[in-house]
């Protein structure tokens, strides 16, 4: 039954003053979201330089910590933390500190101890983003359900009549709800993974260019394959969604004619 349903052609949103404009997906989210879209970017871009040290420390506990390349040449002790800032003569002008000496246990202890501290950061950056992300996805879903059913308010009767109650709730309803965690995701996710992954190709890099333009490539091929792997998904997606809307349409009057034919 629901192979033969022809679908209609939607119709048209009226041009009314002060109807709410929906355009395109990424232009409504941006419209409406931009400021804590930027706040959240502020915070992914600021997670960054701590997953690059992640990534950095475990190479100094392994090589100067285990492998002792810090304690050579017969050294007991090695400094750790010590730095120069130069600074304007009006505040004090350079400033060095000389580092703390450690043994190389206490020297192995305390790489493993920064290292621990950068992992409960990063797992707070984290954390912070996708809980903002839930909270921007909830609001925005919210404006769009009032959006939608305010432009179906502004609906002529004769429009309306073409439209069963069901399926308006289908779409408002269940059809919506998926974009709720895709708002969040639209800007932020790709600049978090899209920065962390480049973030890690740096740090490949600059350890072993040969590996980095491997690791590379790899990302490349992927970035060709994966989607077009997904348009049968997404093909398949649609389809259900035009199938849920025709079933909420004629599913009560099937169903009544289907229980009438059982009744003889």
């Amino acid at each position: 039954m629901l192979d033969s349903i022809k679908t209609k052609e939607p119709a048209a949103v009226p041009d009314i003053a002060g109807a709410p404009t929906l355009g395109p997906l990424f232009g409504y989210i941006w419209r409406n979201s931009r400021q804590q879209q930027l706040v959240i970017l502020l915070v992914v871009l600021a997670s960054l330089p701590f997953y690059y040290y992640s990534l950095e420390l475990p190479k100094s506990i392994v090589n100067d910590a285990i492998q002792g390349r810090a304690f050579s040449h017969g050294n007991t002790t090695a400094t750790l933390f010590a730095f120069h800032i130069t600074l304007p003569d009006w505040l004090g002008g350079d400033y060095d500190f000389p580092g703390i000496g450690l043994d190389r246990y206490g020297y192995l202890f305390v790489l493993s101890g920064v290292f621990m501290v950068l992992v409960l950061v990063n797992g707070a950056f984290r954390y912070v983003v996708n809980m903002q992300k839930g909270k921007l996805g909830e609001r925005l879903l919210r404006r769009l359900r009032l959006d939608l059913f305010t432009l179906l308010l502004m609906f002529t009767p004769e429009a309306m009549r073409n439209v069963k109650p069901s399926e308006v709730a289908t779409i408002i309803k269940d059809e919506v709800e998926p974009i709720g965690g895709f708002v969040g995701d639209a800007f932020v996710q790709p600049a978090f993974l899209g920065g962390q992954a480049l973030t890690a190709l740096a740090f490949i890099l600059v350890q072993s260019p040969s590996l980095g333009i491997i690791a590379g490539g790899i990302v490349l091929a992927q970035g060709l394959i994966i989607p077009r792997l997904r348009r049968e998904q997404l093909r398949l997606g649609r389809e259900r969604q035009i199938r849920s809307r025709h079933l909420a349409r004629h599913g009560p009057r099937w169903s009544l004619h289907r229980r009438g034919r059982l009744a003889r």
